[in-house]
């Protein structure tokens, strides 16, 4: 019997042509779970993944979904994610709880990041911001002023704050190691500056590339004495790096000699621009002279 029929036999038969659609209408908006691919039955948390490719979806090791968007339902718990697309590197996420409702996770590929037998590129995982405050200055900054901090922590908190108010929607972050203006090298503090302040990054929910070969390919590219990038250049080293922004910087002597500056710089990988730039000091301590040598 079909709708059409149903007209010459009276209302009540009628009724069977429209109560599909009175069903779903009172169906509750969250049913339609129930066909979304899951992490497991009790996985409840809504996310999406996206990607400027087609994905294979991998979260916990288990394949879950594939597409360019995608929603899934996730157990409330840390989660790994993997998105593989079909001739591309594989890259991997790690996302924390709480899970805000349709949280997005993206992944931007490069020209430059077609696979070639390379490992899997790690983006750093993004926790939530930290509840506890940042540490303060040693010496807040009057206006015009630098500010002076105790140690490189504090200091990296401090430039990853500044950093992380310029960075754009679904900015990805490289960092490089600072150099020493005077040698033009990096030294042992330059090492305890990127951790630092890759931590701190990370903290603020900024995505990080994380490469074991960055400063090689840094070597390579002869990238330039300081941090600065040579805006010819600057779209050739986002695509190798996978990375839309770079935050560089250098170590230098403050006008007083109790103080180091450092000074960094967050430079747009496609057009060559700079987004932002800040100056901080820090204290010297009885371990700085050693950490002012090349490791």
């Amino acid at each position: 019997m079909n709708c059409r029929e149903s007209k010459s036999r009276g209302p009540r038969v009628g009724l069977l042509c429209v109560a599909p659609l009175l069903l779903a209408a009172l169906t509750p908006l969250g049913c339609a779970h129930g066909s979304m691919p899951r992490t497991s039955d009790s996985a409840s948390e809504e996310i999406v993944l996206h990607s400027n490719q087609n994905c294979h979806y991998f979260i916990d090791g288990k394949p879950l979904a594939s597409g360019r968007r995608v929603r899934v339902l996730v157990e409330d718990k840390p989660h790994e994610i993997i998105c593989k697309p079909d001739g591309f590197i594989a890259k991997k996420e790690y996302v924390n709880p709480p899970y805000d409702d349709g949280m997005e996770i993206g992944f931007t590929y490069m020209i430059g990041e077609e696979e070639s037998g390379a490992d899997v590129r790690y983006v750093t995982p993004r926790p939530r911001p930290a509840a506890e405050p940042l540490p303060s200055p040693a010496a807040p900054a009057a206006p015009g002023q630098v500010a002076v901090f105790p140690n490189d922590a504090a200091l990296a908190e401090h430039l990853a704050g500044a950093i992380a108010t310029r960075c754009r929607a679904n900015e990805i972050v490289a960092v490089a190691q600072f150099k020493l203006d005077r040698t033009g090298r990096p030294v042992r503090l330059s090492r305890r500056l990127r951790d630092a302040l890759v931590t701190a990054l990370v903290q603020r929910r900024i995505s990080v590339v994380q490469r074991a070969d960055l400063d090689q390919m840094f070597r390579e590219l002869k990238f330039q004495h300081g941090g600065a990038v040579d805006p010819g250049r600057a779209v050739e080293l986002g695509q190798l790096l996978g990375a839309t922004a770079l935050v560089s910087g250098g170590i230098a002597d403050a006008v007083d000699q109790g103080l180091l500056r450092i000074s960094a710089r967050l430079t747009d990988l496609t057009q060559g621009l700079i987004l932002g730039a800040e100056n901080a000091d820090m204290l010297r301590g009885s371990g700085t002279a050693e950490m002012l040598e090349e490791p």
